[in-house]
């Protein structure tokens, strides 16, 4: 068996040449990921519902696992998923609900 070795020069350029396809493969990468997520984005802009309320309107809000619960001894799949009612007191830009 023959081990080939090649110069300090032939080295340099090889590893010059591998950090330039190195880059290029990282630019494909990001342009994919760009794709990628501006087609998700597409798809969940097509599925969601534009939603608009009015004030004095009755909504529920979605609780999460996150939230503290109001009893410590409620808990796992036998708690509500929506907290409520609310009442919408105006509508715009800021999400303020009250009980």
């Amino acid at each position: 068996m023959s081990i080939e070795v090649g110069s300090l020069d032939q080295n340099c350029k090889q590893m010059k040449v591998n950090l330039d396809l190195l880059e290029e493969e990282r630019e494909k990468a990001i342009v994919r990921v760009a794709a990628y997520q501006q087609q998700l984005t597409s798809y969940y802009n097509k599925k969601a519902k534009i939603r608009q309320f009015q004030p004095g309107d009755l909504v529920l809000r979605k609780t999460f696992i996150t939230a503290p619960r109001q009893c410590e001894r409620m808990s796992g799949k036998m708690v509500s998923n929506w907290e409520g009612p609310y009442v919408i007191n105006r509508s715009g830009g800021q999400r303020k609900l009250h009980p």
